[in-house]
C-alpha cells in the first residue's frame, strides 16, 4: 500500500463554525467538487469521536476522455465545533481520509484540510491526482460561494445535519 498526503486552504467570509458545517454537507458540494454529482444522507449517529454523518454519493471522474460513475459511502465526523474528519472508500483498498480544521482570521475562517489517500501502488498515482483536481478545485471556489451566497453556511440543514455551531 501507498499513502500520499497533500493539504489544501482557504479563506472564506463566515465563522469556524459556518465553514465546517459547509464542508459536512455533502450535498452542497456539487459544482465546487469537481467530480460530486449527488449525495444523500443514509444514516447518522454518535461516537466517542463525535456526531457521524454517512453518505451515499456519486461521482463522475475521468481518465482521459472517458467519465465513468463511482459510488461509494462516505462518512463525515464533527470532531468539534471548528472541525471534522471524513472517510471515503472510493473502491477496495482504497482510502481518502480528510481532516478539516477552521481557525478565525479578520473577515471570517482559514480552512485547512489535509487528505491522505491510501491505495495499491499502481493505484495510488491516479487516486492522488484525481482527489487533487477535486479538492484544489473545491477549495479555490470555496471562496466565491461564501462571498456569492452569504446564506451558504445557514442553507436549510440535510437531514440529520446539525445548524450552524452545534456540535
Amino acid at each position: 500500500m501507498t499513502t500520499r498526503t497533500f493539504d489544501v486552504r482557504a479563506t472564506v467570509a463566515a465563522s469556524p463554525e459556518a465553514a465546517i458545517d459547509f464542508l459536512l454537507r455533502l450535498d452542497r458540494h456539487r459544482g465546487l467538487h469537481a467530480y460530486v454529482q449527488r449525495a444523500e444522507v443514509v444514516a447518522e449517529g454518535a461516537h466517542a469521536d463525535g456526531h457521524w454523518w454517512e453518505w451515499k454519493v456519486a461521482e463522475r471522474p475521468r481518465v482521459g476522455p472517458f467519465a465513468y460513475t463511482l459510488r461509494f459511502r462516505a462518512r463525515m465526523v464533527r470532531t468539534s465545533a471548528v472541525s471534522m474528519t471524513g472517510r471515503v472508500r472510493p473502491a477496495p483498498l482504497c482510502a481518502l481520509d480528510t481532516t478539516a480544521v477552521a481557525a478565525p482570521v479578520d473577515g471570517g475562517a482559514l480552512v485547512t484540510e489535509t487528505v491522505t489517500v491510501t491505495a495499491p501502488r499502481l493505484l495510488a498515482g491516479y487516486m492522488e491526482r484525481q482527489a487533487r483536481i477535486a479538492h484544489e478545485r473545491m477549495f479555490r471556489l470555496l471562496p466565491g460561494e461564501f462571498a456569492s451566497r452569504p446564506d451558504a453556511a445557514t442553507l436549510p440543514t440535510a437531514a440529520g445535519c446539525p445548524p450552524a455551531g452545534v456540535a
